[in-house]
């Protein structure tokens, strides 16, 4: 195999096993410009990246599966465990007259075993399926008021009134230099 055709190889082997074009270009020890200038001359090449990629992909039935073995671990489940204990009793072989070894059950048994919910697998299967119900984020929306009530004491001019209300207040209405408020110093 020419050296290129390795290359060409190793490449489409690194994207069937999953990873992305530049992961397995680097991995093969070819320069992403390669890559795909080979992917530009040659059309049978272009193809089998195509399928080397969906060799990648996990199949529907898959994702099932694999949903399904989420959700039992969720649930928890039962399974039998089977112990096996061999012993080596020598049998004489018919065709050749010699004596073997052969492994032959010495004692089996039989546990039924239970696996308990898992309480990470519910966590992602509950923020995952329901996430209107089941959030995974703190919600920081406050709730309450606040009071707007100001004293304002003024020095100067002692006959001018502050609005005590929001709806009083004028703001059309231009204070005179005399009316207009000083601020405090302390």
């Amino acid at each position: 195999m020419k050296p290129k055709e390795h290359e060409r190889s190793d490449v489409l082997n690194y994207i069937a096993q999953g990873y992305s074009q530049k992961e397995a270009c680097a991995k093969a020890g070819i320069a992403e410009k390669t890559f795909y200038r080979w992917q530009d001359e040659d059309s049978q090449f272009r193809q089998l990246v195509r399928n080397a990629q969906d060799e990648a992909r996990i199949s529907k039935a898959d994702v099932r599966a694999v949903e399904q073995s989420l959700l039992d671990i969720a649930r928890g489940f039962e399974y039998e465990e089977v112990k096996t204990e061999y012993e080596s009793r020598e049998v004489i072989d018919e065709q050749t007259g010699k004596k073997e070894f052969k492994p032959v059950i010495k004692k089996q048994v039989r546990t039924q075993k239970r696996v308990v919910p898992n309480v990470e697998a519910i966590k992602f299967l509950l923020t995952n399926r329901d996430p209107q119900n089941w959030k995974n984020r703190i919600d920081t929306m406050q709730m309450g008021s606040i009071s707007t009530d100001l004293n304002i004491t003024m020095k100067g001019d002692a006959d001018y009134q502050f609005p005590s209300k929001e709806s009083e207040l004028d703001l059309t209405r231009q204070p005179k230099n005399d009316e207009r408020p000083t601020t405090a110093q302390g």
